[in-house]
């Protein structure tokens, strides 16, 4: 094994957001002309990782994700607007390519995954109240992937 390397990360996720599509008995219901359903989702994060220099660098580490779920039904009879926030602990690890050189700075590429450690189902009967919490997190992502870029000094 190569040296171990410990390090941190905070993260801050720019919104997104995903329209819903409502299915019953495995057919896609239509919404009426001029409404829809829809979540934003935002997050911070924080937290630690170990990393290993092998030929290829490996990295598995916790982070604790505060998520913002925005959940928006535009002219949907009797449905407001919520906004909840879901923090979670997430399993994230990489691998990647560290390009060395001679300077004190190393550019790298990284293939990155990361699991939440907790999640939610939908509580339907929440809906009848007009709770849109547990849609929202019943929903939140179960799973995350990216490409990083940087470098490491």
């Amino acid at each position: 094994m190569g040296i171990t390397e410990f390090q941190g990360n905070a993260t801050y996720q720019f919104k997104n957001t995903e329209d819903y599509t409502l299915v019953f008995n495995g057919v896609t219901q239509p919404l009426p002309p001029g409404t829809s359903l829809s979540e934003g989702y935002n997050y911070w994060a924080i937290g630690a990782a170990a990393s290993w220099a092998f030929p290829v660098r490996v990295t598995a580490g916790l982070e604790y994700r505060s998520e913002k779920l925005d959940f928006t039904p535009n002219n949907v009879f009797g449905a407001s607007s919520s906004s909840t926030t879901y923090g979670r602990v997430w399993l994230r690890g990489n691998v990647g390519y560290d390009f060395k050189n001679s300077s004190a700075v190393t550019p790298f590429v990284a293939a990155e995954f990361a699991f939440p450690l907790t999640s939610s189902s939908v509580d339907y009967n929440q809906l009848v109240a007009n709770n849109w919490d547990s849609l929202s997190k019943g929903v939140a992502p179960k799973s995350s992937y990216g490409l990083n870029f940087g470098v490491r000094f």
